[in-house]
């Protein structure tokens, strides 16, 4: 058997120690790597759930002008309402015969909101940049048959308005505002009396030629009318004519009117009068709220019409009663 002086012992002992030693040293740098490592994957996993989340379609939304009446489909003047959002996806000119890439309906309006609207299903930009996403919405909320939304509307209770479209994509987001435009005329009634017997009661009100809202294309923002038609206004019957200025009925919507002039039946206790409420603008004109007042007295009824929000402007006529 091969054997080794003592001091040659020693020697081959030194090698076998310091072996330990690197190994030792070894494993605590893969330990170190490793966790390095895991560090490492894990940002990079969080990272692309960021890129992920910077998908998401963010819009901001707001109302052309100020709106009147609460979620109902009244006039819209307060604080929110709900309408529909759509997005189509292309790289060309989006074709609104086609069924949207994704829809959120109903998607509530907050008007003087900063907040992004709160989309159904939370839409994300196409992933291929050079596809952009073209956002369009509508009121009332409902969904389109090809690029029609119908409407319906018997006695001028209903709002119509359209926000154009905007459009971004993946590498160049959305920056404009979805602002939606009032695209009927509003007319609403306010009586007052002077001389006027409080028991000759004013029995109904009548805009002689108005045409209501029958459907919206979602493309164009282009409403469809009904024929002409007499329209009674709602909610009046029996209504005292007092000293002090009160509303008579409710607001209607109804098509913008070619001309400055509104033809109208006034029927009270006493009889039919013919009048017409003259404002001063050109038309009576889409998104535009004219406020006609009727000044019943001995010798007649007088007409004023103004505009007041939505947007402002005024019109004015007198009559004689028959």
């Amino acid at each position: 058997m091969l054997q080794f002086p003592a001091g040659n012992q020693e020697q081959r002992q030194v090698p076998l120690t310091n072996n330990k030693k690197s190994k030792h040293i070894i494993m605590k740098i893969i330990i170190i790597i490793s966790t390095i490592l895991f560090i490492t994957t894990s940002c990079s996993k969080q990272e692309g759930n960021d890129n992920d989340n910077d998908r998401l379609i963010k819009l901001d939304a707001g109302v052309s002008t100020v709106i009147t009446a609460p979620l109902s489909k009244a006039a819209i003047t307060t604080e929110s309402f709900e309408a529909t959002v759509a997005g189509w996806e292309t790289s060309s000119t989006p074709n609104y015969t086609q069924a949207a890439t994704w829809t959120s309906t109903p998607t509530r309006i907050t008007i003087g909101s900063t907040d992004a609207l709160e989309l159904k299903n939370n839409p994300e930009y196409n992933l291929e940049t050079s596809i952009k996403t073209y956002v369009t919405g509508w009121y009332p909320a409902g969904i389109p048959s090809n690029d029609m939304v119908s409407i319906t509307s018997t006695s001028g209770d209903i709002d119509v308005m359209y926000a154009g479209a905007i459009s971004g994509s993946l590498d160049n987001k959305i920056k404009q505002t979805l602002t939606f435009n009032h695209l009927l005329t509003q007319i609403k009634f306010v009586i007052i009396g002077k001389g006027w017997e409080t028991t000759n009661k004013l029995q109904s009100i009548t805009i002689d030629q108005a045409q209501l809202p029958i459907s919206l294309n979602i493309g164009t923002g282009v409403v469809t009318y009904a024929t002409i038609a007499p329209l009674v206004i709602p909610d009046l019957s029996g209504q005292t004519v007092t000293t002090t200025a009160t509303p008579a009925g409710v607001p209607v919507m109804i098509a913008p009117i070619n001309g400055n002039a509104l033809p109208l039946t006034i029927v009270s206790d006493s009889g039919t009068t013919k009048i017409t409420a003259t404002t001063t603008d050109t038309n009576y004109q889409a998104g535009k709220a004219y406020t006609v007042t009727l000044n019943f007295n001995s010798s007649g009824i007088g007409v004023t019409a103004t505009v007041t929000p939505w947007l402002e402007g005024s019109a004015s006529g007198t009559i004689v009663e028959n």
